[in-house]
């Protein structure tokens, strides 16, 4: 069986009464004015449609039955959505044949980490009709993973990740202009839901992000509102942009062996192994962190969804206090301070940005922050690498001493001490290891070496050599 299934578009279905041969309830394809629909081997109807169209597969038969008596929406509901298992089903049926359906549905753009179907031609050479975008080029060119060592991509499968990330053999990857591509049946286009994070990756507003506030779905292409630091940007096409997961997000797995897993995001990464001097914007692949299980487990964007409920207590939608920020103080200037990248969460982020996002570095901090440079990007040194990134204060954050270090560290204090006193922000200070719990006690080097207890988020990291007298 090969080829492309005919029609311009698809949904998933339920009849309400028996159709012919089919039960109610059983999950169809609808595409056209057929019904398709797939029964295990060992399901006692499986053969009951012996007048209809029917393909024997590894696994199960496949069913086409042609309904003109009335709109196919006259007795097929859209719920329930298709279970896990019976999506397996047809998962199965992707695999052990090189068929596949065209999906037209409007999407947002195809990037990393989107599961697509590749082009009849490709098809009909004898490729996996289905394929993982592992990377893309400036020109449009698509790089799809289809197989591993010639074996079709097991989208099931727990190690799906390793599979993409496996140095590619001939026949396992192909290079595909991104508009021969469509976005695969099964899962189809990435669904972008209001409060989602967004990125801007053609036209004007280049690389600029922000969170959907609306959607025009009344349109040809649908158009997005999204809000950038309170300021709607309007009329966006959904064609232009793709979702920006960032280290922290709460997400939710919603497909793959790690189906309905809940937690943050641990980190992001590339989809293929790219050269030190590259890297992937949006990244295809994120780690994610369960929240009531002490495991993390890697799967691409397509497989994943924002968990709006809490994605709506984002910091970039909150009023900013410049006055109280950790870098507007006096006392900081002429520090070396080490600092944590977190995500730009407003106006536009560079790639070079977005690989250092949850690294950490060093900058020496030139003046005090405050409302006319808080969004003057400064330049930080990556730690361990050869690199340095601009970027605005806002999005910096202080590494703090950690308890459990097993030597004396020394650190510059940026906050009040347990007592709630000031007096000490700005100076360096030594804190001995062995210590249990918060607060502890630091050594101020001043000419008295005065002794004070701080908590954990006054005391952070540099590495300026400080003696303990000076």
């Amino acid at each position: 069986m090969n080829g492309l299934m005919p029609g311009l578009g698809y949904e998933w279905g339920r009849p309400r009464i028996p159709v012919a041969c089919i039960p109610a309830g059983q999950l169809v394809l609808c595409i056209d004015n057929d019904l398709w629909y797939a029964r295990p081997h060992e399901s006692p109807d499986a053969y009951a449609c012996q007048s209809h169209y029917q393909v024997n597969l590894l696994t199960c038969k496949l069913h086409r039955v042609e309904w003109h008596s009335q709109p196919i929406s006259g007795i097929v509901d859209s719920t329930p959505p298709p279970t896990s298992q019976e999506l397996e089903l047809w998962e199965d049926i992707q695999m052990n044949s090189s068929w596949a359906i065209p999906c037209v549905g409007n999407g947002p753009m195809l990037v990393a980490g989107c599961r697509v179907t590749l082009p009849l031609n490709n098809i009909l050479k004898g490729q996996p009709a289905s394929g993982m975008i592992v990377d893309t080029e400036l020109k449009g060119t698509c790089r799809v993973r289809v197989s591993r060592k010639g074996e079709p991509l097991d989208m099931n499968r727990p190690t799906l990740i390793d599979d993409l990330l496996s140095p590619p053999e001939e026949p396992d990857e192909v290079l595909i202009d991104r508009r021969n591509l469509s976005p695969h049946f099964i899962n189809g286009p990435v669904d972008i839901q209001i409060g989602d994070r967004v990125v801007i990756l053609s036209g004007h507003h280049l690389h600029r992000i922000g969170i959907v506030e609306r959607l025009h779905n009344g349109r040809t292409t649908p158009l997005l509102t999204i809000i950038d630091n309170h300021i709607p940007i309007s009329n966006v096409a959904i064609s232009n942009v793709a979702r920006l997961f960032l280290p922290g997000d709460p997400v939710v797995i919603l497909y793959g062996a790690h189906n309905g897993i809940r937690g943050n995001i641990e980190g992001t990464f590339a989809l293929r192994q790219l050269d030190d001097e590259q890297h992937q914007f949006p990244p295809g692949g994120i780690r994610v962190q369960a929240d009531y299980a002490n495991i993390a487990v890697n799967v691409p964007t397509q497989f994943v969804r924002f968990d709006v409920r809490i994605m709506g207590a984002d910091p970039s939608r909150a009023p900013v206090n410049v006055d109280r920020h950790w870098l507007a103080r006096d006392a900081l200037v002429g520090k070396s301070l080490k600092v944590r990248l977190g995500p730009v969460l407003r106006g536009r982020m560079t790639e070079k940005q977005a690989i250092a996002i949850g690294k950490q570095g060093h900058i020496i901090l030139q003046e005090a922050v405050c409302p006319q440079t808080y969004a003057v990007p400064m330049q930080v040194e990556i730690d361990r690498e050869r690199t340095k990134v601009t970027i605005a204060p806002e999005w910096l954050h202080p590494s703090l001493y950690d308890v459990k270090a097993r030597v004396m560290e020394t650190v510059v204090v940026i906050g009040p001490d347990a007592e709630g006193s000031e007096e000490h922000i700005g100076r360096y200070a030594h804190v001995e290891p062995g210590q249990i719990g918060w607060p502890v006690k630091a050594v101020i080097t001043t000419e008295s070496d005065a002794i004070a207890h701080f908590p954990q988020e006054s005391l952070c990291i540099t590495r300026d050599i400080v003696s303990k007298k000076t």
